[in-house]
């Protein structure tokens, strides 16, 4: 049952989301620090393997990628367990198509 300003939070458009963008289907689920936190990890271990020129090693790279995968699997999963636990939602400022868009382009 949808109240004004509240609304249930699909599973299937968290899971879409999550697969678009990571963090993606955590700002649909209204956890925004989520949203923010997981883009940043791969941006900041990117960033220190850059510029500490540790991507010349394969073994480095492959942790990496294999670290990227394991965040980027975790998204999903974590914002499809968030949206199945957010029966009565209270929508926030940002819970529209317009900022879902933005964030992923």
């Amino acid at each position: 049952m949808d109240n004004a300003g509240t609304k249930k939070r699909s599973k299937i458009l968290s899971l879409l989301l999550s697969i678009l963008t990571p963090g993606l289907g955590h700002l649909y689920n209204g956890k925004f620090i989520w949203a923010v936190a997981i883009p940043a990890t791969l941006m900041i271990a990117s960033d220190i393997l850059y510029y500490f020129s540790l991507l010349k090693s394969f073994t480095v790279l492959l942790v990496f990628i294999l670290f990227a995968i394991y965040v980027y699997i975790f998204s999903i999963v974590h914002s499809i367990i968030l949206a199945k636990r957010n029966s009565d939602y209270q929508l926030k400022s940002y819970n529209h198509v317009f900022w879902y868009w933005r964030t992923a382009s």
